[in-house]
């Protein structure tokens, strides 16, 4: 499925795109779980769908399961491992991820606090349209 097709699929389709390894669409249908939209509202289906978005190579998905490791929703809190799905993420050039990494190291979460580190990672981000890191940017600099 295309970008543009996925945020407009049924629940149903997205289903069974996720099912076929279409880590866009795991990553859509995680959302609607994670958020009640069209499906209930279900955290542990959620972090499925991410996991599997995640392995199926969406690098969005990597950055909303750190999300949910890091606020526990659905799983164990795990700050250590969110910070490993936030790399995977940026590493994916997910400027959601490279900003949620400089988060990390900007605040010490799940890493020791490292401003150096985060400069680059909300440049990244910042560089990839997401506001919040252009303003986190400023702030560390």
């Amino acid at each position: 499925m295309r970008p543009e097709s996925v945020r407009l699929a049924s629940a149903v389709t997205l289903d069974a795109a996720c099912g076929g390894g279409n880590g866009l669409a795991c990553t859509e249908l995680g959302k609607r779980y994670r958020d009640g939209r069209g499906v209930p509202r279900n955290d542990a289906k959620a972090v499925e769908l991410y996991r599997g978005a995640c392995s199926g190579g969406d690098p969005v998905g990597c950055a909303y399961m750190g999300d949910m490791l890091n606020e526990g929703r659905g799983v164990a809190k795990d700050v250590t491992g969110a910070v490993a799905f936030y790399d995977r993420a940026c590493q994916g050039d997910s400027a959601l991820g490279c900003w949620s990494l400089g988060d990390a190291y900007a605040m010490g979460h799940g890493v020791p606090r490292d401003d150096a580190r985060a400069v680059p990672l909300y440049q990244r981000a910042c560089d990839g349209d997401r506001p919040e890191a252009c303003l986190r940017l400023g702030n560390c600099t």
